[in-house]
């Protein structure tokens, strides 16, 4: 044997032999998906949330079927009817924030969904809608007046999430995207199909 020069002697250690083991292959089927936590931005008011309901209904049963966490107002526009569609597909959790109630009252809000998480934040929509931005992986759009802008371009720009918006459903929007240094982002999307904008804020890589 081997000596150090010490006069110790060296032991040899023989190779570990690990058994060769063949892994089956994957179901063909089978994929692995990345699940986000998305955050729906539109009106809260029930008419123009009726205007866009199919869009709604289609963008709740997507969420849901994909395994993604909903954040969005439970409020009686097109969030509400979002995050409805989303329970009655089986969605795993829909979290809604809420300003203070108070405020909701005053402006004429009402609330359509009861969400599986209520976060109950007493401020005031500014701040309530900069909280949810900041528990958002991505962002789809959908109608809105001036609250939607503001936040969809704080999530967009400010945080650099992937955010899309359904074309010509607002007229701020889509004259907001217009916008020299806002149009032509890599990580904003405007698509016409509901499909389209899950798919974009999905695949979307920095």
């Amino acid at each position: 044997m081997p000596e150090r020069s010490n006069g110790t002697v060296l032991k040899t250690v023989e190779p570990l032999r690990v058994p060769w083991v063949r892994i089956p292959p994957l179901p063909p089927n089978l994929s692995f998906q990345i699940y986000m936590n998305i955050l729906v931005l539109g009106s809260w008011h029930p008419q123009k949330g009726q205007e866009q309901a199919k869009v709604a209904e289609e963008l709740g049963r997507l969420l849901a079927e994909r395994g993604h966490i909903l954040i969005t107002s439970p409020s009686s526009g097109f969030q509400g009817l979002t995050a409805q569609s989303y329970k009655k597909h089986g969605g795993k959790k829909f979290i809604g924030f809420y300003p203070n109630l108070d405020l909701m009252k005053t402006v004429g809000e009402e609330i359509l969904v009861e969400p599986d998480e209520k976060i109950m934040t007493e401020e005031d929509y500014v701040f309530r809608n900069l909280l949810q931005i900041r528990q958002a992986d991505g962002v789809i759009a959908v109608t809105g007046s001036i609250g939607t802008p503001v936040e969809f371009i704080y999530a967009a720009i400010d945080l650099g999430l992937p955010a899309a918006y359904l074309k010509d459903s607002s007229n701020n929007m889509d004259l907001l995207l217009e916008f020299e240094g806002i149009k032509n982002k890599a990580n904003i999307f405007i698509g016409e199909q509901t499909i389209d904008l899950v798919n974009f804020v999905e695949q979307y890589k920095k």
